[in-house]
């Protein structure tokens, strides 16, 4: 079995999230994670997270995922936007909107309601 480039991999990655954006979804699994990924804990359930990209662990390999509602993180992925939003501030990054928490100096997932 031959492993991708990085370089690929990360494309595949980036082409990935547009696939989630829109209605058609897609399985990308990658065989090993970045050294510097994050373990983000939700719900009893372990995800991990490299550059803004949420992944689970699978027989197979590193799943890419949707991003876990209500997960936290200390610090934002690189690239993120600012959005006001009826008077709250959001932070947005590949789909995925953020809300900063004070009293635990985190980013929180949220879902905006419709």
């Amino acid at each position: 079995m031959r492993l991708l480039p990085p370089a690929l991999i990360f494309t595949l990655l980036a082409l990935s999230f547009s696939v989630f954006a829109g209605r058609h979804t897609t399985t990308v699994v990658i065989q090993t994670l970045p050294k510097n990924h994050q373990v983000v804990k939700v719900a009893n359930k372990t995800y991990l997270l490299h550059k803004g990209v949420y992944y689970t662990k699978t027989k197979r390999g590193y799943k890419v995922v949707k991003a876990p509602v209500h997960a936290t993180i200390a610090q934002l992925p690189y690239g993120y936007t600012t959005k006001l939003i009826r008077g709250q501030l959001y932070y947005v990054h590949n789909g995925t909107y953020y809300r900063y928490k004070p009293k635990t100096k985190r980013y929180q997932i949220v879902v905006l309601a419709g």
